[in-house]
């Protein structure tokens, strides 16, 4: 079997314990507007 790896990042947490979350540099700022329900289906 072939051997895959994933970097996983190292997790960031706030002053808060909150954790902070970084779109990666590949990622669209539209990547995740269906969540807010502005899904643009003409693409």
């Amino acid at each position: 079997m072939e051997s895959q790896s994933l970097e996983i990042p190292k997790l960031q947490f706030d002053e808060n314990g909150e954790l902070i979350i970084t779109a990666s540099q590949s990622s669209s700022k539209d990547d995740f507007d269906f969540f807010l329900g502005k899904i643009n289906h003409s693409k």
